[in-house]
């Protein structure tokens, strides 16, 4: 494969489809970027994973992004969740705890592939940066590192329902994202035969998320379900920290704002291998 710049050290070959069958026979798809090779000397794996349709929304971004990584020595791995792109099943709410669950089955097929070595990153921006953070509280023994961008722990307060609390245009547009995305068509090609009733289906079935949002507007036990980085059995969790707001499109996660107060003032991050810029990394140890 050509088109790379700069010129990276590994060839990639890119598997465009293949199945990920969950415990309950739900099928994932995802889209691989493996460096020439690997299936003879395996790589760590770097996971993707959102909702937002691989097969054609996020498609140019995302080639981008994990034909670098593969060109660089990692497996790239893009999965559609339950319920959205070419994957089978519904998606009735976000951050769900079958979508939690489904991540860990993911990260365990990745250990089970002849390209994999046996370690597995996770990264994302938003969704998938919330993803990761879940992904992380359930240590599973695999997942080594996560890189979350834009994302956060705190669901009600900074996410993009009622940010700082308040009942927003985002609010409103935010709750209404996914039903575009997901009241689009499956690919027949992948999908097979029955992509039409999945279609229909996915049409008729799941709410519109707003609704939900609307049904609750204070802080009550719906915000506060998912994510909390407080069980985590991991000894850190890694986040992105970048100067700015949400607003900027910025916010690290509530648990790392908090760790860095003090060090934003000494312009150093407290972690002793951080890096002492104003784009740093921040260990928040539990």
């Amino acid at each position: 494969m050509t088109g790379l710049s700069p010129n990276p050290p590994f060839e990639v070959d890119v598997v465009e489809h293949v199945w990920i069958r969950l415990h309950d026979g739900c099928r994932l798809s995802a889209k691989l970027w493996l460096p020439s090779g690997a299936a003879r000397e395996p790589v760590p794996a770097i996971l993707e994973y959102i909702p937002y349709r691989k097969g054609d929304a996020t498609a140019a971004r995302d080639h981008m992004n994990h034909a670098w990584f593969a060109g660089h020595g990692y497996a790239g791995v893009r999965v559609d969740m339950r319920g959205t792109g070419n994957s089978d099943g519904l998606q009735m709410d976000e951050y769900l705890e079958i979508e939690q669950s489904d991540a860990q089955e993911v990260i365990t097929w990745l250990t089970e592939q002849p390209w994999c070595d046996g370690s597995v990153g996770m990264m994302g921006i938003s969704w998938g940066g919330v993803a990761s953070l879940q992904a992380a509280t359930f240590g599973h023994p695999a997942l080594k590192a996560i890189v979350p961008v834009c994302a956060t722990d705190d669901r009600y307060y900074d996410d993009g329902c009622y940010f700082l609390g308040c009942l927003s245009g985002e609010t409103v547009g935010w709750g209404a994202v996914m039903l575009g995305f997901n009241s689009r068509p499956p690919d027949p090609a992948i999908v097979g035969e029955g992509w039409r009733e999945q279609w229909l289906e996915r049409l008729t079935v799941p709410p519109l998320f707003l609704e939900t949002f609307l049904r609750h507007q204070r802080r009550d036990g719906y915000w506060l379900r998912a994510p909390s980085t407080a069980g985590t059995s991991a000894s850190a969790a890694r986040c992105t920290r970048w100067a700015g707001g949400r607003t900027a499109g910025r916010t690290p996660c509530s648990a790392c704002s908090r760790a860095c107060r003090a060090a934003r003032r000494a312009r150093r991050c407290p972690d002793p291998g951080g890096i002492p810029t104003r784009t740093r990394a921040c260990r928040v140890r539990r």
